[in-house]
């Protein structure tokens, strides 16, 4: 079975690769789930409260016309995140346009980055990760600086 993510990953152009990273991901996620799902229902945790579209809590009844209310959903953290993620994008784009590559290319490997580079560009693993030290230094510095 393919799915959408599968097919998003092919519409942009990913590698086999890092489609399987990606693929990881999201497998790792649903075992996640699941897991907290069952440990859910062996503690006898159930949503039985429902938002309805004008923000009022009431009883389960037409399923239709309510959401589940998520009592981990923190939107102050999701605010901040996004935040921080607009920070660091800004960050980025002030960078050269050759670091930028290189970064976005390291972490494409996914784990075992620098070996991965190292060997695409033909170049000693000491020199990328010498180099990826450097870069994320300056990123750090930039994104923490005022803040």
């Amino acid at each position: 079975m393919i799915y959408k993510y599968e097919m998003a990953c092919k519409e942009a152009g990913l590698s086999e690769e890092q489609t399987a990273e990606i693929r990881k991901f999201f497998d790792a996620e649903k075992k996640r789930l699941k897991r907290d799902k069952k440990a859910r229902e062996e503690e006898g945790i159930t949503f039985s409260y429902f938002m309805t579209s004008d923000g009022e809590s009431e009883e389960a009844g037409d399923l239709d016309s309510r959401e589940i209310v998520d009592e981990s959903f923190n939107l102050e953290e999701l605010i901040i995140h996004k935040l921080e993620l607009e920070k660091l994008d800004k960050v980025l784009k002030e960078l050269p346009e050759d670091d930028r590559e290189f970064l976005l290319s390291l972490f494409s490997y996914g784990s075992g980055g620098v070996s991965k580079l190292a060997r695409a560009r033909g170049v000693p693993r000491e020199t990328v990760r010498d180099r990826k030290q450097r870069l994320l230094k300056t990123v750090r510095a930039k994104f923490f600086e005022n803040s």
